[in-house]
């Protein structure tokens, strides 16, 4: 029972750090309807910022986070105006966004493969502290990564639900013809989505660096699972890719219980998929409009 405890608690820690990531790829998504495969390239860079903003710099560890989550909204922004936006203006179609998208992915990693080499950095030499929580131990990276994502949760909830940018953000993704129409810039809105999303990117980047490493193709498997949590939480749902995050981190580390951690995530995303065939519209059912 104290295995299955425990279980639980790892699976808390990780599906907020997988909400997190679904909430970074789902404002970007949701309100832009581009699949940003550049944003696993975003992801990796922002570690790497906060690595040598630390490592390098030596400055303390919040402040290269700030650093890095300007460097990763520029670069969000960077894609939109130098990629997407003349795609849009061209009325290009939307295999064209997907193979663009995907270039810079490759790009991008191959050119910070050539700056830091592909060996994996890391910002800890020995092994992560645990704590005892409900009477079983539980390393301290399960407490980080569950503060990093129930604050991105509650910060982004703030913005979408209390500000006039958010219910912007809303309005696009409800009808961007109609926010269009009431006087909605759509252009800025765009960019805001890409700055934020990206920005978002950071604590996880930077609990990579204490727990895996950092490697120049570190962003794919959090780009698969973003992708994973965003559909299974219900395209155009903004909060929809955190639940959708959460479950993926539960049903993973539950299923230890019963099998092998190698099949972890395979079982998470396998659950997933098959709830998707049967509820395409996913957990909250928001369908997505064509823009």
């Amino acid at each position: 029972m104290d295995l299955l405890l425990q279980l639980l608690i790892q699976g808390l820690g990780s599906g907020a750090l997988y909400a997190l990531l679904g909430l970074s790829f789902g404002i970007i998504f949701n309100t832009t309807r581009v699949f940003h495969f550049a944003h696993g390239a975003i992801f990796s860079l922002g570690s790497y910022v906060v690595y040598l903003s630390v490592a390098v710099l030596g400055l303390p560890l919040v402040l290269a986070m700030a650093v890095a989550a300007c460097a990763t909204a520029l670069a969000g922004i960077a894609c939109e105006l130098l990629l997407y936006r003349p795609l849009r203006r061209r009325g290009a179609p939307p295999l064209l966004w997907f193979l663009a998208s995907f270039a810079v992915l490759i790009i991008a990693q191959n050119v910070l493969l050539l700056i830091f080499g592909g060996v994996p950095v890391t910002l800890t030499s020995g092994a992560i502290a645990s704590v005892r929580l409900f009477g079983v131990r539980v390393s301290e990276l399960v407490l980080w990564k569950a503060a990093a994502g129930g604050s991105a949760a509650a910060a982004v909830a703030l913005l979408l639900y209390r500000t006039r940018l958010g219910k912007e953000l809303r309005a696009i993704v409800s009808n961007p013809e109609m926010a269009r129409i009431a006087g909605i810039d759509l252009d800025r809105s765009y960019l805001v989505a890409y700055a934020i999303g990206s920005a978002l990117t950071v604590p996880a980047g930077a609990i990579a660096l204490f727990d895996q490493g950092v490697s120049p193709d570190l962003g794919e498997t959090p780009l698969l699972i973003a992708t994973v949590a965003v559909f299974s939480g219900g395209i155009g749902a903004f909060m929809g890719g955190a639940l959708g995050g959460l479950l993926l981190g539960l049903i993973g580390s539950v299923a230890i219980y019963w099998t092998n951690s190698s099949f972890q995530m395979t079982i998470s995303i396998g659950v997933l998929t098959i709830f998707l065939l049967l509820r395409p519209s996913g957990l909250l059912g928001i369908k997505m409009r064509r823009v």
